[in-house]
């Protein structure tokens, strides 16, 4: 069987693409795993790959789309199913109609995926977008594009993760430290906290409690899914998730930052300046040298006002690119 490394979301995205593209004549089991990236191109499908894609379909259907069966029966007198996605499932609403700004939002969805490298379905995807008539000007999306980036790559492991309730060993970075430390983690719920991916989970290593990890302070982008009796998995009990959510939010409010954004900038429109009384714009942030990484692409077009700790991140990085590039 040939193997393809791809996620989970793509296999299914790849399924949904082929089943749209069939149309009424839809695709069997054996279709499927001939012809769907990520089934393993193989003629006939044994019970693990048929349970596979069978997981697949009742997922794609959660998300709202629906996918029909129907027996059928060959020349050869074999018999069969096919899979076919329901005429309806893509139709707008009676009566719907897309504005400006949500054609604006979908072509950015689009420009996103696409940017992760998934596959030429969504660059097909972007151009049906803009089919629809209200798609603004592509020059006019470069400034924001750079502020959408592709999931972590820590994303996927630790999805699998929590989908088995499966105990997890990382390498962790904490902010002002050079070198990182093995954590082993049973990762609870993900959550997206003023622009930064966060994973709440059970931390092993002495002392035992629930942490609020970043992604982007995982260090190994393929975090080691752990088995064994050594290896259990400690699930949320009661209030943990509450508990680990205010933590959360203390730790967030304890750290403000005031920055003052020059006009009709791209700064401007990173940072939704047209929904402020003034040019100053307070915020939360969860690690000063991420958000000082974020400030740097802005360096000329903003003035940090506060705290001091953010102004000494981010000269010491701009002072860092004048050294290596001088």
């Amino acid at each position: 069987m040939v193997k393809i490394n791809i996620s989970k979301t793509e296999r299914q995205l790849n399924l949904t693409y082929a089943l749209m593209m069939r149309g009424a004549r839809g695709m069997t089991l054996k279709d499927i795993s001939q012809l769907v990236p990520g089934y393993g191109y193989v003629f006939e499908p044994d019970d693990a790959l048929r349970k596979l894609i069978g997981r697949d379909m009742r997922d794609i259907q959660r998300s709202g789309i629906e996918i029909q069966q129907s027996r059928f029966q060959d020349a050869s007198e074999n018999h069969d199913f096919r899979y076919a996605i329901a005429d309806n499932s893509f139709n707008w609403p009676k009566g719907f109609e897309v504005n400006a700004n949500q054609t604006r939002l979908l072509e950015l969805a689009a420009n996103c995926w696409n940017e992760a490298s998934l596959n030429e379905e969504l660059t097909n995807a972007m151009t049906r977008v803009a089919a629809l008539g209200e798609a603004p000007n592509r020059e006019e999306m470069r400034e924001l594009l750079p502020s959408f980036r592709p999931m972590d790559p820590t994303f996927p492991a630790l999805a699998e993760a929590i989908e088995n309730s499966q105990r997890v060993r990382i390498k962790y970075r904490k902010a002002g430290v050079k070198t990182s430390e093995v954590r082993e983690i049973s990762p609870w719920k993900f959550l997206n906290i003023e622009g930064e991916w966060i994973i709440q989970a059970w931390s092993h290593k002495e002392p035992e409690g629930f942490r609020n990890f970043l992604l982007k302070r995982i260090v190994d982008k393929k975090p080691v899914l752990l088995e064994g009796k050594d290896a259990v998995y400690r699930a949320p009990q009661g209030d943990d998730l509450e508990a680990a959510l205010d933590d959360l939010n203390q730790f967030r409010d304890k750290n403000v930052a005031v920055i003052r954004v020059t006009p009709e900038t791209a700064a401007w429109s990173h940072f939704e300046m047209e929904y402020q009384s003034e040019d100053i714009k307070t915020l939360r942030f969860m690690d000063v040298e991420l958000l000082a990484a974020t400030l740097r692409r802005y360096a000329n077009q903003i003035e940090i006002l506060a705290p001091e700790t953010l102004k000494t991140a981010v000269n010491a990085g701009l002072e860092k690119l004048v050294a290596t590039h001088a």
